[in-house]
């Protein structure tokens, strides 16, 4: 199975767009990177328990710095949503470490995960529906 990839978008390229945009007038604040972690997963795995176990995530390691952007790109299949649903806190991982903004959320309970989404997290999901 192919494996989905984080792509690091050049923050320059970034940088050069918004200072257009500024030029033009428009409010876009530029926060210097200052190479803070602000998430950072090691070893991380995601096994959903079947017969067979399905290995979602094997041995995951990623670091995104303050100020840089990335993208999860890979074919379907390759675990790009099971990454999502545990960086954005919808999920556990089996084992390895997430550490967000210094701290081990992997360890935290269900109400201190979801004070977490309410005060420091957003997410955009690529399909809606309104009840």
């Amino acid at each position: 199975m192919e494996k989905a990839a984080v792509v690091r978008i050049p923050t320059d390229h970034v940088l050069r767009r918004a200072r257009a945009e500024q030029a033009r007038d428009v409010d876009v604040d530029i926060a210097p990177a200052d190479h803070h972690a602000v998430l950072e997963l090691h070893d991380v795995c995601r096994v959903f328990d079947t017969d067979p176990p399905v290995w979602a995530l094997r041995h995951v390691d990623v670091r995104v710095d303050r100020g840089e952007y990335v993208a999860v790109v890979g074919p379907s299949g390759s675990g790009k949503s099971t990454l999502l649903n545990v960086l954005g806190l919808l999920d556990r991982p089996s084992s390895g470490e997430y550490r967000l903004d210094g701290v081990d959320v992997a360890q935290l309970g269900d109400g201190e995960r979801a004070a977490w989404r309410a005060e420091r997290l957003g997410f955009i999901f690529q399909s809606f529906n309104l009840l």
